[in-house]
């Protein structure tokens, strides 16, 4: 069979590509943007099992001129659809697993990691319905309906399921649904995550990338090269300087999932849970 892990963003997937699925017994395993083309160069027979991972399968959630603060047509809810119904022409038989996480937290998270590519828009400039992300954009219930509509078998996750179990849940369900283990002594346990700015951090970098992104090209390579970017020297050399996030960011999560609520319940009634 054919399994396709597709995230969404912010869900974990760094974790599973790196510490969890690798694990897996006796699969045909790629992950990442050339997940597709390592599958079609592999000896993979039809009929055997193998596990595609790529979070960017669900969309792109911008593209450059929202990072230099253009206003265009790109969503993130245009490109997932694209890219689902080309993964269904490639794989139309496959099972689907993704994960949701809830509305204001993944925007947040969301929020840091443009700017962490580069993104100069504030939050309300980000977030707002002609700005990068809509609320049409988190629209989970549209989301899992399309794969539905395309895929026989698609498991639905919550994150915030994943954080309080483990990989017991994954566990739990590749064996039950799926009959694929895991090597006993593996380290699909251990902690692995991506970082991430904070607070202050996030302003600064902000603020910063206004000015950085219009060096020449060639002068930002060299930067990233020699690790003195913006981004690098607050992602890493600072990484001891963890300030706390402000106050507006725990406010609009709150009030983010609350009013998106109903499209979480979905989340809910839809997921896999043991």
């Amino acid at each position: 069979m054919v399994l396709l892990h597709v995230g969404t963003h912010k869900t974990a997937s760094t974790f599973l590509q790196y510490n969890y699925f690798p694990a897996l017994k006796g699969i045909h395993y790629f992950h990442g943007e050339t997940a597709v083309s390592e599958l079609l160069k592999s000896n993979a027979i039809p009929g055997e099992d193998v596990l595609l991972s790529n979070e960017g399968f669900t969309g792109v959630a911008w593209n450059s001129l929202w990072k230099d603060g253009v206003s265009n047509d790109f969503h993130w809810i245009d490109s997932f659809e694209k890219r689902i119904s080309n993964l269904h022409r490639l794989f139309p038989e496959a099972s689907i697993m993704i994960f949701f996480r809830k509305h204001g937290d993944l925007l947040i998270s969301m929020y840091k990691q443009y700017v962490q590519e580069g993104g100069i828009l504030k939050f309300d400039e980000f977030y707002n319905e002609t700005g990068v992300i809509r609320n049409q954009d988190l629209n989970y219930t549209d989301r899992i309906n399309k794969l539905c509509s395309l895929f026989k078998n698609v498991y639905v996750f919550s994150y915030e399921d994943f954080k309080k179990q483990g990989i017991k849940l994954l566990d739990n369900f590749l064996e039950k649904e799926i009959n694929w283990t895991r090597e006993a002594n593996s380290n699909a346990g251990e902690k692995f995550s991506n970082k991430s700015i904070t607070g202050s951090k996030v302003e600064i970098l902000r603020k910063t990338n206004k000015i950085y992104n219009k060096f020449p090209f060639s002068v930002r390579k060299a930067l990233g090269y020699l690790k003195c970017s913006p981004r690098h020297i607050l992602q890493n050399t600072l990484s001891f300087w963890q300030p706390k996030d402000p106050a507006s960011f725990k406010k609009m999560n709150d009030q983010i999932n609350t009013m998106l609520q109903d499209d979480w319940q979905y989340v809910e009634r839809m997921k896999i849970s043991y």
